[in-house]
């Protein structure tokens, strides 16, 4: 299974009961339990902000699919399958706090390696909206093309001079058709749930 059919696995509605968890709190518990293991549920429940019934359905469901090993003295740890769809994860997003002075923002910013494949499939407006969707309040799309990086719809390279420089200094790593989203709140698990979603409809080598 592909990353977007796991998250989505784990997320599913089964017998009528929604779990009361998203795709950021998968994506988030997957990158607290690689960074803590191995991790107690308890404090697992608290990094993640998941009340402990929620905790447990999404731990049972990782351990389903494979995900995840669990030890009542021990903790929680990633399988290899875990840590490899982390690894496919965090190859084809980076995410981080970025405070965008000249706009007044406090951030986070998600990197999408060869994203502006999918700015060109769907436009910015659309693309926009799917991330209000997905419940962020503000949104920004960049992409870097042409060795410089554009804000559609339209660039003026004099009135968004300082913007554009933020930009560049968050993400030095950005490549030629990278695409940067940047969202407010500057809420860890929302930013992770813009980046699985955005996942769903992009293929990155």
């Amino acid at each position: 299974m592909d990353v977007p059919s796991i998250i989505t696995e784990i997320t599913s509605t089964r017998q009528g009961n929604a779990p009361k968890y998203d795709e950021g709190h998968v994506a988030l518990a997957l990158i607290t339990i690689k960074e803590n293991q191995p991790i107690g549920r308890i404090s697992l429940m608290k990094k993640v902000g998941l009340k402990e019934a929620s905790m447990k359905t999404l731990i049972r469901r990782m351990k389903e699919l494979g995900l995840v090993e669990t030890d009542k003295i021990g903790g929680t740890v990633l399988t290899e399958k875990g840590e490899s769809i982390l690894d496919q994860i965090l190859k084809r997003v980076a995410v981080k706090q970025v405070t965008l002075k000249s706009i007044g923002w406090d951030s986070y910013g998600i990197l999408l390696r060869g994203g502006e494949s999918l700015l060109r499939q769907h436009g910015v407006l659309e693309l926009r909206d799917e991330v209000i969707k997905q419940g962020a309040e503000r949104v920004l799309i960049a992409v870097f093309e042409n060795g410089k990086i554009e804000i559609p719809p339209k660039t003026d390279d004099m009135a968004m001079g300082n913007l554009l420089q933020e930009i560049s200094e968050a993400f030095k790593e950005a490549k030629e058709g990278d695409m940067a989203i940047f969202i407010t709140p500057q809420d860890l698990r929302l930013a992770l749930k813009v980046s699985v979603k955005i996942l769903e409809n992009v293929n990155v080598a």
